[in-house]
């Protein structure tokens, strides 16, 4: 089970890349899971080569407060994001996808 998260954002990363050089995906988040993404994203580079990664350390509400502004392609959270957190997301997202 130890392998899914980095295979699973290989796979993503793969697509989504199409092998091309890309811009570096931003991640940032709680501290406790920091360690997680840190190896997730050491084994996806071990795999898949030279997509960068601009990986950084903060909180759960940092992280995500940053994901739901549009400054972060990923966000670490050890808790459920707040509702209040959420909903100016979906607003975001709404308006960018009409």
């Amino acid at each position: 089970m130890r392998y899914v998260i980095p295979s699973v954002l290989a796979a993503t990363l793969v697509v989504a890349c199409g092998g091309r050089s890309a811009p570096a995906i931003v991640i940032e988040g709680s501290s406790t899971l920091h360690p997680i993404t840190a190896e997730a994203v050491k084994q996806f580079q071990y795999r898949s080569g030279e997509q960068p990664f601009n990986l950084r350390e903060s909180s759960t509400g940092a992280g995500p407060a940053k994901f739901c502004a549009g400054e972060l392609d990923v966000a670490d959270a050890s808790r459920p994001i707040a509702a209040e957190r959420r909903r100016p997301a979906r607003k975001e997202a709404s308006a960018s996808s009409k």
